[in-house]
């Protein structure tokens, strides 16, 4: 079946968090994390999160602490233990408001994908997420936003999936997911029947090659072809 949509998560794949704002309380403290910190923290917090998933009834809630361990991990990097800059922190990357910098090429990507495809949002969010998106002037590409925080669904629940697709009208083996965590993203997309594709900056998961991955998004299109074509 030909591909006809495409749905997109947001932290970590469309947009990346304001580093400015989001670890404020770090730079405030005198710590300026480097790039290669901060992904390190990103792969520790999602290999962690895919662990939790793979043992049902361990830990709890959809996101098992991830930005508790992101932070935690980030803050070792300076031997720090400060309770008030961790909550800070953690709030402050929760907040979708403060997720405002575009991946490379976005949204030029979006305006050629949507000449083609219905283009749609699903995100594990605080229930602002389509106000951040307008204010970014990334909402006009997106026929739907599915929003955790509104719909009452998390991923990886099949439901939340279910969710989008029935309000674009999409069929789910017409469609695509593209998000950043192969337990909430990859796999939740898969159980409900869709295809999946990876985007994986940080090389989170690099040593998986049967995986459905690039390292960004140029090389999306030959990536969509490929999935297309199977």
């Amino acid at each position: 079946m030909p591909i006809r949509n495409i749905f997109f998560d947001i932290g970590f794949t469309l947009l990346f968090q304001n580093t400015s704002i989001t670890l404020a309380p770090l730079l405030r403290a005198g710590f300026r994390p480097t790039q290669q910190q901060l992904y390190s923290a990103e792969k520790f917090a999602k290999l962690r999160l895919d662990e939790a998933h793979a043992r049902p009834g361990k830990g709890k809630g959809s996101d098992f602490d991830f930005w508790g361990n992101y932070h935690w991990h980030l803050m070792q990097n300076f031997a720090l233990n400060d309770d008030l800059i961790f909550g800070e922190l953690i709030l402050l990357s929760r907040t979708s408001a403060n997720w405002t910098r575009p991946a490379e090429g976005i949204p030029a990507l979006l305006e050629e994908l949507r000449k083609t495809y219905t283009l749609g949002v699903i995100s594990n969010a605080d229930g602002k997420l389509e106000r951040s998106l307008e204010k970014l002037g990334l909402k006009s590409y997106f026929a739907t936003v599915t929003d955790s925080g509104v719909v009452g669904h998390d991923k990886p629940s099949p439901a939340i999936f279910q969710t989008a697709l029935a309000a674009q009208n999409a069929e789910a083996r017409e469609s695509i997911y593209v998000g950043d965590i192969l337990s909430l993203d990859y796999n939740g997309a898969r159980s409900a029947g869709m295809h999946s594709l990876l985007i994986d900056v940080a090389g989170v998961y690099s040593g998986q090659a049967a995986l459905e991955r690039i390292p960004n998004f140029s090389q999306f299109s030959a990536a969509l072809a490929k999935i297309a074509s199977q």
